[in-house]
């Protein structure tokens, strides 16, 4: 947010001004008539303020007004000393595709979950979010029980079937004891709900219950209206 605020002419200005009002800082504005020059914007901290003898001037371009640079200034004395300066270039450039490519940088062993060409987790449809979200968990324990692993990995945010396989492939799912009911997920900035739930499992010939207390379901970031297991196992 400091960088936003740092980079963005309006955003700065606003803050700025706020600053001003509250006697914080001392903003002065030069236009210059030749459009070719930058319009430069100086902030001069007060004493008694949080940044005392602080010196900021931004420069913006006048036909674009976007932020070409950004000069730091301290007081030493009776002088005004130049601390650094950030300048931006190529502002609204088409971005290189290359840099989307990863072939020959992701290690062979990687595992890729590919949620574009895919229907990922469970249509909502009619479903309330705690039905949706409650549902998919029951979808995700049917199809291990079945040992369906291309199923329950569209529920586990479109996990390839190989790779289910190996990490559930030792345990047979028994039966479903209980799941839900589904609560605000204690991050919020995940945006999912928790689907506590409780299933019965054998491995290696000795039966247990298998607790999974925060089991997190949310939409998928790309397929709006589509729900499925995020963490939690």
């Amino acid at each position: 947010l400091a960088l936003v605020r740092q980079i963005d002419p309006r955003a700065a200005m606003e803050r700025l001004y706020e600053q001003e009002q509250e006697g914080k800082v001392k903003v002065e504005v030069a236009e210059p008539s030749d459009r070719a020059e930058p319009i430069a914007v100086t902030a001069t901290y007060e004493p008694e303020g949080s940044r005392p003898g602080r010196r900021v001037i931004l420069f913006v371009d006048q036909a674009t007004k976007f932020l070409t640079a950004v000069e730091v200034y301290q007081r030493n004395g009776d002088e005004y000393q130049l601390m650094g300066t950030t300048e931006f270039d190529e502002y609204n450039q088409d971005i290189d595709p290359a840099m989307f490519t990863l072939d020959g940088e992701v290690p062979a062993d990687a595992i890729r979950v590919d949620q574009t060409t895919q229907d990922v987790g469970l249509a909502q449809g009619d479903l309330s979010d705690d039905e949706a979200a409650i549902e998919v968990v029951r979808q995700f324990f049917a199809a291990l029980m079945a040992r369906n692993y291309a199923a329950a990995g569209q529920m586990l945010g479109g996990m390839p079937a190989d790779r289910m396989q190996q990490m559930f492939g030792s345990i047979k799912v028994l039966r479903i004891i209980s799941i839900g009911p589904a609560a605000p997920h204690p991050n919020p900035e995940t945006k999912g709900l928790v689907v506590p739930s409780v299933v019965e499992v054998e491995r290696d010939g000795q039966v247990s219950e298998w607790k999974l207390d925060r089991l997190g379901v949310r939409q998928v970031y790309n397929q709006p209206g589509q729900w499925a297991i995020f963490g939690g196992i």
